[in-house]
């Protein structure tokens, strides 16, 4: 495996790209443009597929390890229109989705945390 002018540690984490979408919710096209952008540190496999070295996505998205635990939380606003799409299970379908979604930040999007 070839690192893109980074060094891995012995203890560094690489993932998938399945698995980096499983874990922080972007696309495997949006963790390729990153690779080609230069945002995240990917090596090739033999093969030629990609590792992530996950420290790179974490610093990408703006991911912070250093916030406390029990620091400040954010809170996550979900609604539906009407009292009908309530009924009919949208809100708690919305609440389930955020619920689902990994701490992360995208340039133009708030910072999301669910608790």
């Amino acid at each position: 495996m070839v690192a893109n002018s980074h060094s891995i540690n012995a203890g560094s984490s690489l993932l998938t790209l399945s698995q980096a979408t499983d874990k922080y919710g972007l696309s495997p096209q949006t963790w390729r443009n990153f690779d080609a952008e230069g945002k995240i540190v990917c090596v090739r496999t033999p093969g030629g597929h990609r590792r992530i070295l996950e420290s790179s996505i974490r610093e990408a998205l703006g991911i912070d390890d250093s916030t406390p635990e029990d620091g400040p939380k954010p809170a996550i606003y979900c609604r539906v229109s009407s009292l009908s799409q309530a009924k009919e299970g949208s809100l708690d379908k919305q609440r389930a989705r955020m619920r689902g979604l990994p701490p992360f930040s995208v340039p133009g999007v708030m910072r999301v945390w669910v608790g």
